[in-house]
């Protein structure tokens, strides 16, 4: 019967330098990682520190900002969604009821008009107008 005998030294020599490439392997990784946070640190901060329409702004003057920032027609989960978006977070027992019910005024007072609905959608659009766009701008 034959066997082999292996140094438990160099074995364990082996070990230690198998665990070491690893663990640089790792180390490269995680330095990347850290680069790239930091980078993308760096590109948003400007972001946060622009104005933001703040407390000082009512819900009604949030929605309508909302419906202004782009030239789309929005629903009101549209609206919902874009409002969480810029960390308007609602917390009424019917959201969406709130949400209508403001869209409604906006459109009593001329700031905002519904769009006729499409034959694929059963949900309302709405769009800012002229004054609604003034008013965001001002506000």
């Amino acid at each position: 019967m034959s066997y082999t005998h292996k140094d438990p030294h160099r074995q364990s020599l082996l070990a230690l330098e198998q665990e070491l490439a690893q663990r640089v392997a790792e180390k490269q990784q995680i330095e990347q990682r850290i680069t790239n946070l930091k980078q993308a640190i760096v590109a948003v901060m400007p972001l946060v520190q622009e104005k933001e329409p703040g407390p000082d702004l009512n819900l009604p003057q949030h929605c309508l900002r909302v419906l202004t920032s782009t030239t789309e027609s929005m629903n009101v989960p549209e609206i919902r969604d874009a409002l969480a978006l810029k960390g308007v977070i609602l917390t009424y027992k019917n959201n969406l009821a709130v949400l209508h019910t403001i869209i409604g005024r906006l459109i009593e007072i001329g700031y905002v008009v519904e769009l006729p609905r499409s034959k694929s959608s059963s949900r309302p659009r709405f769009k800012a107008t002229d004054s609604g766009r003034f008013s965001a701008s001002v506000a």
